[in-house]
């Protein structure tokens, strides 16, 4: 189901988008194609429980992406998130 490409009762479909900054040690991964972000206008970034993870909404209030800041420090700890 995850590699469907079209739209179903008019959810898109969802595509796996992982980005790593490595100059800020920024992960993002996008559950739309990074493209379809520039189509909205507006981006909500929303803090969570869990510290260093942001969730990103598009104007619709539709979730895009996590964003996860530390992502090195984050794989590297034997902390569970």
């Amino acid at each position: 189901m995850f590699d469907m490409r079209e739209v179903i009762d008019g959810k898109l479909p969802l595509t796996l988008n992982p980005i790593y900054y490595e100059d800020s040690d920024t992960l993002e991964i996008y559950f739309i194609e990074h493209a379809e972000l520039f189509c909205n206008v507006f981006v909500n970034n929303m803090k969570t429980d869990i510290e260093d993870i942001e969730v990103e909404q598009d104007n619709l209030g539709r979730n895009t992406c996590i964003v996860f800041h530390n992502a090195k420090k984050k794989k590297n700890s034997k902390t569970n998130i």
